[in-house]
């Protein structure tokens, strides 16, 4: 019989149950047993066999990641096994959890430390003095200018799965390196032959200051990793870019947790003042709310916690446009939001994959119209609204006879200017005219 695999890592009794329960799949059908690979473990996939699974300790518990794409649940199936089988181990390693958030706090507070100038006295200035250095400073430049993206500082890119972030990742990255400067590309998803072929197609040279890094394990919690990206952007000469893409597979927690997602800013605060003159380019995905139009503005578009938005100097929301069958186009809309307040301001991006040439045009005449129609939609709303208390999306959306993600975006458009508030709860919201009384504050039109 074969000896049971053993797991020695201190804490990892969820990543020891699933392993256990491999080896017992692996010693019935006859298969190769897991097998030791840097901080994590390897086998064939139980459901797909052809893939390459992964098992490794995340904060979350355990992440079974096949390479062939194959879901986690339906990894667990073929184990006789489920989520809740998974959770009922992870009291046990709630100590070791905790450890490893403060063991990751405590690396993001020494990658912070390392990149100031050292600890004193706040500076207070008065407004005078404040001005003063504030005119001092050059005025901003761009990389991109039709698209807002800066030469240096945090653009996030966010959008849906095959909408083009990649594609404008390559734009921002040849852009640059044509310019001189060295560029880094992390990238978690995507075969080698695509990525290498998108590149060519874009007519990046081969010897263009472009590196990647594919496929690794790269994690804003593993400090090893964290220092080397701060040494490639403190490195002298031309101000470097950094892409991390996709933010899900880097970052380093559950993407759900703002307490995760905010050490992990910090980590990425601390990188960008390594060089001032860094840009760090963040490629997410969208969630699935807000693609049916429940989401709110672009800027809570991104999957999991919002912090990530909010430090960001840009944020590009793409969606993918059709193009001509045989064309040899990417087209997508950038939505821009940007710290100067312009907002939502769409440019069409359309990339010639034969040419390598990337065009810019202002929002089509069809978008025109949508914005025309969302008009039309805003005044049915208030109508509606003017005559009826209170009222659920859903239920406005069936009353004024139009399209749900129009009547959804309008609304939460109307109460973003202070049109409509919401008279319900958070995890009820319903919606109603918002009136200015007399003696101040705000209440629901009788």
């Amino acid at each position: 019989m074969t000896e049971p695999l053993t797991h020695n890592a201190a804490g990892d009794e969820v990543v020891q149950f699933v392993l256990d329960a491999i080896t017992r799949w692996a010693n019935e059908v006859g298969v190769a047993r897991p097998k030791k690979n840097g901080a994590g473990w390897r086998s064939p996939c139980p459901f797909c066999v052809v893939g390459e699974l992964t098992v490794s300790a995340a904060l979350d518990g355990v992440a079974p990641v096949c390479a062939a794409g194959c879901e986690r649940r339906e990894v667990l199936k073929s184990l006789h096994l489920s989520e809740a089988d998974v959770l009922a181990v992870m009291p046990r390693w709630k100590a070791a959890r905790r450890e490893r958030y403060a063991s990751k706090e405590e690396a993001s507070k020494s990658a912070s430390r390392a990149g100031t100038t050292g600890a004193g006295p706040l500076r207070i200035e008065t407004w005078a003095e404040f001005c003063d250095r504030a005119d001092a400073e050059p005025e901003p430049t761009y990389l991109i200018e039709p698209l807002g993206i800066p030469d240096a500082g945090r653009v996030l890119i966010q959008a849906a799965p095959k909408s083009g972030k990649t594609f404008l990742a390559k734009v921002v990255a040849k852009s640059a390196a044509m310019n001189g400067r060295p560029v880094y590309l992390v990238l978690c998803e995507g075969r080698a032959k695509a990525l290498a072929a998108r590149g060519r197609n874009l007519g990046i040279p081969r010897d263009a200051p472009l590196h990647i890094v594919h496929q690794q394990r790269v994690r804003l919690d593993d400090a090893t990793v964290v220092e080397q990206l701060r040494g490639l952007l403190a490195a002298q000469g031309p101000p470097p870019v950094l892409v991390l893409d996709p933010w899900g597979k880097i970052f380093g927690g559950r993407i759900n947790d703002p307490e995760a997602m905010g050490i992990a800013i910090e980590t990425v605060d601390a990188l960008g003042r390594a060089n001032a003159g860094a840009l760090i380019v963040i490629l997410h995905h969208t969630g699935k709310a807000f693609e049916r139009g429940e989401g709110g503005p672009n800027v809570y578009g991104g999957r999991g916690a919002t912090e990530l938005a909010a430090d960001a100097d840009l944020i590009l929301t793409l969606k993918r446009l059709k193009s001509e069958p045989g064309s040899g186009q990417v087209r997508f809309s950038a939505a821009m939001d940007s710290r100067d307040g312009e907002s939502d301001c769409a440019v069409e991006v359309t990339i010639d994959l034969g040419a390598g040439e990337v065009t810019f045009a202002e929002a089509t005449e069809a978008a025109k119209e949508g914005g025309a129609r969302q008009d039309d939609v805003e005044k049915k709303v208030l109508a509606l609204l003017a005559t009826v208390r209170t009222l659920s999306k859903t239920n406005i959306a069936k009353r004024v006879r139009a399209r749900r993600q129009d009547v959804f975006t309008v609304v939460d458009h109307l109460v973003e200017i202070g049109k409509v508030m919401n008279a319900g709860t958070n995890s009820k919201p319903l919606y109603a005219l918002k009136t200015e009384p007399a003696n101040g504050g705000a209440h629901v039109a009788a």
